[in-house]
């Protein structure tokens, strides 16, 4: 039976990689130039996971066909997944010179772009990928973010220029009324450490895309980070609770997530902040200290971030990791926990409080470890939590505890 390229994509499609990579065997035995079998040869290399190969499978395609922008938009996407992001942009390039119409290759550009710190011509691609596809909101929801990560690290800059607070004007289209984050000089120095630590981490893991947003103008902290503050809010935005008395945030780093909730619920509800962090962290974030780096004080900088933001200063409530038992002492209407408790600890470090200090109505947001199982950990203890956000390497859990 004779098998076309088009059963061999349909295969694939399917994940029948052995049978595509089959006939597409079959077809280059017979012609060995055609740049068609060739390119989908590479897809089923990469979906073996045989990277170096698939790679240079793709090359020889477009080395057979380099005018077709599907060839050079597949490998920038390999490319990408698998950490060489600058390549990645210059793979995505050509396909853009190509096909400059296509909504999807300027979309890829700007996730290239925006991960290297490239934010200008990021956002640029964002806009015209939104342009010739407006019924995308995903592109929508990447320029919303892109353009708030942007203001809050030019705001650290100018912060760290004039050594005052930052102040970043996020506007009513994000909280429904007129909303500015303030960072004081705390919050500055303690992100200008976990940028060093992390640009440490890069160098001993070979990671990519710690450029900052101001290149040699040195940012103060880099892009992602700034977007974790954000991405998270959005991640949890549709999953608040109406109102919120008591919020308890586990492993709270310097306070940017909860400082977005206060501006979330706004001054008309005065909500307590309960912060849960090593009460220090000596010259790092994570656990591979940078010499010389001057120790973290997160707790210190939340309270500060807080009070910029028009907390009142008995509002905020700080416990030292290492104090956890002080949680039972209080009721919590929502319960959050970013990359931290049980993505880095067992489910059981702190369950039993929660469950037991959520109030009925009460909601929980958890991240979970992906590779070990966690959302069936959680379940365990919660069988009523479930997934709302899938990330690489995390699953971000939800649970409503009954009786509201």
């Amino acid at each position: 039976m004779t098998h076309s390229l088009e059963d061999a994509m349909t295969a694939l499609r399917a994940g029948d990689v052995s049978h595509a990579g089959d006939i597409c065997d079959g077809i280059l035995a017979q012609t060995p130039d055609d740049p068609r079998a060739t390119y989908v040869s590479g897809l089923v290399k990469y979906q073996k996971n045989e990277i170096r190969p698939a790679i240079e499978t793709l090359v020889r395609a477009i080395t057979l066909d380099p005018t077709s922008a599907e060839y050079h938009r597949s490998l920038g996407s390999i490319f990408k997944n698998t950490g060489a992001t600058e390549n990645a942009v210059q793979f995505f390039e050509q396909a853009r010179l190509r096909d400059p119409d296509d909504a999807r290759t300027h979309v890829l550009l700007a996730d290239a772009l925006k991960e290297l710190g490239d934010f200008d011509r990021a956002l640029a691609h964002y806009h015209q990928g939104h342009h010739l596809n407006p019924d995308d909101p995903e592109t929508l929801g990447h320029i919303d973010k892109l353009e708030m990560v942007i203001d809050l690290s030019r705001a650290l800059l100018e912060a760290r220029e004039t050594g005052a607070t930052a102040i970043c004007d996020i506007g009513s289209s994000r909280f429904g009324h007129p909303a500015s984050l303030h960072l004081p000089q705390s919050s500055i120095d303690f992100v200008q450490a976990y940028k060093s630590n992390l640009d440490a981490r890069a160098n001993a893991y070979n990671a990519v895309g710690l450029k900052g947003a101001f290149g040699d103008q040195g940012a103060i902290m880099p892009h992602y980070v700034a977007e974790w503050i954000y991405d998270d809010y959005l991640s949890i935005r549709d999953h608040l609770p109406h109102r919120a008395d008591g919020v308890l945030d586990i492993g709270c780093g310097f306070g940017g997530l909860v400082a977005l909730l206060q501006l979330h619920y706004g001054p008309a509800q005065a909500t307590q902040f309960y912060l849960v962090e090593q009460a220090e962290i000596p010259g790092a974030e994570f656990s591979r200290p940078t010499p010389n780096a001057p120790s973290l004080d997160p707790l210190g900088c939340a309270r500060d971030l807080l009070l910029a933001n028009g907390v009142a200063e008995d509002h905020i409530h700080r416990v030292a990791s290492d104090h956890a038992a002080a949680l039972s002492d209080f009721d919590y209407d929502l319960i959050i926990s970013i990359r931290s408790w049980c993505y880095l600890y067992p489910i059981e470090t702190y369950i039993g409080v929660v469950h037991g200090r959520l109030r009925p109505g009460g909601r929980l947001v958890v991240d979970v470890n992906k590779s070990i199982g966690g959302l069936a950990a959680l379940q365990e203890h919660l069988p009523d939590a479930r997934l709302i956000s899938n990330r690489q390497d995390l699953e971000r859990c939800l649970y409503v505890k009954p009786g509201a």
